[in-house]
Order: structure tokens, then C-alpha cells, then sequence
């Protein structure tokens, strides 16, 4: 009898939500998002929020300036950091070889790590930390792990990486177009810019790298590869690429003036632009 009810009492001890449990201790703190967003803001940095989910943390020391987002898990439990380092809009055109470095890298960096969407064609760093009584100090502490990472990995997500290589043939089609071009015509994505508009717009090409202005300023950087026409015909190609975006695109060259048509869907057949397929076509001459 005495050992029945020993054996009530300790499994009525033991029962989910049983009294008994005053020196347990209690549950971690979670942070709101509201809470997040004051604590990055009183830490000092540049903190934006960019909607109800996502706020962007700008860092800034000499030569050097990081931007990532800080975000909640969408149950609460984590605390996400994520940098966008670029965009690779045409993943097939990316060496191997880039891909291989960033594998490699990421088992040096745990936590921290590398992932490449898909579906948004964006390569990510990114770390996360349990939403577990975070203080100021750990959450610096996880910025500026992000903050470093992201300066320290640079030679293995710079752009130049995740470019196609350029053939002799084509450093010959682009020391062809070298120098300043201003826009004399402008359909951006079927949306065709009047004369004084378009002429506010042009390139600078120099070897491998382009400039894109406005005004004369630049405003986009990247590089660019040149190729033939394909063995089946068509027209000489001329893609660009950036962080921001990158596009396939056909040209001609007629003495000064150039006419390129690019799209960040698939390579135009026609030199005409098109709002469906994101297709922009620009008439330019060259500047004496």
C-alpha cells in the first residue's frame, strides 16, 4: 500500500504541468521584432526597416561599408542575419570553379555560410542565433561576425568570379567598342524614353569592364563578354553582368554608333525591346 502511493505520488511529479517545479528555472526571453529592431538601433548602426519582417543594418568603418538584413524566424525561435552579395540572374553561365570555392569555404565558416537561391537567382551569407534571452552584446556580437565575414570572403564572391571567361575573339569585339557612348535612342522594356531622356543616358566601355550613367554619373558597375554569332547564324552578343542583375543581349556596330538589345530573360533574336520579355534596347554613339 505505502509503496502504491509512493509510486502515485512520483509519477504525479513527473506529469507535464505538475506542481513542484518552483526551482525550475524560466523560460528564455524572446525577442519582438519591434524589440529587435530597438536594440540594433541602440547599438548605434544604421538600422532601416524595409517592412513588417526584414530590417536592414548598415555598417560603416573606413573603406568599408556592410549591409545585411536581420530577421525573425517565422515561428520565433531564431534570430536570421543575411547579406545579399550578388545576383547570378544566369546560374549556368557561372564557372564551376565559383561554385566548387564557396563549397570549400563554407567548411571554414560555420556558422556562418554561403546559400544560393534559386528560385530569386541571389547569393546569400547568412547565421542565425537562437532567440534566447539575446542581449546587446550577443547581438553585436553576431552582426559583426556577419560584418567581417562578408569583407574577409570577398575574393571568393567577387563578380569577376561568377563571369563566363572572354575569348580572344571577343577582347577584340570589345576593344572595338572602347570609349564613351551616349544613348541617341531608349526603349527601356517597351517603354520607349523620349530623345531629351535618352540622351541623358550612356555607357562607358573600357577592355572587359562597363560604366552605366545618367547625367554623365555613374550609376552600375560590372563586365561584360563579347562573343560572335553562333555557328547557326544570328547576330554578335554582347552580355553584361553586376551584382544587381545581368543580361544576354545581341549588338551591331555600324561605324559610331552602336546598337545593343539585351534582355534577363534569354538572349533577343531581334534588335527590338519588349515589356514581356524584359528586353531594352539601346541606340548609342560614340562620343568624339
Amino acid at each position: 500500500m505505502i509503496r502504491s502511493l509512493a509510486l502515485a505520488a512520483l509519477c504525479a511529479a513527473l506529469a507535464p504541468g505538475s506542481a513542484g517545479r518552483a526551482d525550475d528555472p524560466p523560460a528564455p526571453k524572446r525577442l519582438t521584432n519591434d524589440e529587435l529592431v530597438k536594440m540594433a538601433t541602440k547599438l548605434g548602426y544604421d538600422v532601416k526597416p524595409t517592412d513588417k519582417t526584414f530590417t536592414q543594418v548598415i555598417m560603416d568603418r573606413t573603406g568599408w561599408r556592410s549591409v545585411q538584413n536581420i530577421s525573425l524566424a517565422q515561428d520565433g525561435s531564431r534570430v536570421w542575419f543575411e547579406a545579399w552579395l550578388l545576383t547570378a540572374t544566369f546560374p549556368d553561365d557561372v564557372p564551376a570553379t565559383a561554385w566548387r570555392k564557396l563549397l570549400a569555404k563554407n567548411g571554414e565558416l560555420y556558422p556562418v555560410a554561403f546559400t544560393f537561391n534559386r528560385d530569386r537567382k541571389r547569393l546569400y551569407l547568412m547565421h542565425s542565433i537562437p532567440n534566447a534571452d539575446v542581449t546587446p552584446a550577443v547581438l553585436r556580437e553576431a552582426l559583426e561576425l556577419m560584418d567581417r565575414t562578408i569583407e574577409q570572403t570577398q575574393p571568393v564572391w567577387k563578380l569577376s568570379n561568377f563571369v563566363p571567361p572572354l575569348s580572344d575573339a571577343g577582347l577584340k569585339q570589345l576593344d572595338a567598342l572602347a570609349g564613351k557612348w551616349t544613348a541617341t535612342a531608349l526603349s527601356d522594356q517597351g517603354k520607349e524614353l523620349s530623345a531629351e531622356d535618352a540622351a541623358k543616358m550612356g555607357f562607358t566601355f573600357e577592355k572587359d569592364k562597363f560604366t552605366l550613367l545618367r547625367d554623365g554619373k555613374p550609376i552600375r558597375t560590372g563586365q561584360m563578354v563579347a562573343a560572335p554569332a553562333g555557328a547557326l547564324g544570328g547576330e554578335a552578343r554582347l552580355d553584361r553582368y553586376d551584382t544587381g542583375i545581368s543580361a544576354h543581349g545581341i549588338y551591331k556596330l555600324d561605324g559610331d554608333t552602336l546598337t545593343w538589345c539585351y534582355s534577363t530573360t534569354a538572349r533577343p533574336t531581334k534588335f527590338a525591346a519588349d515589356a514581356k520579355t524584359l528586353t531594352t534596347l539601346y541606340v548609342m554613339k560614340r562620343a568624339k
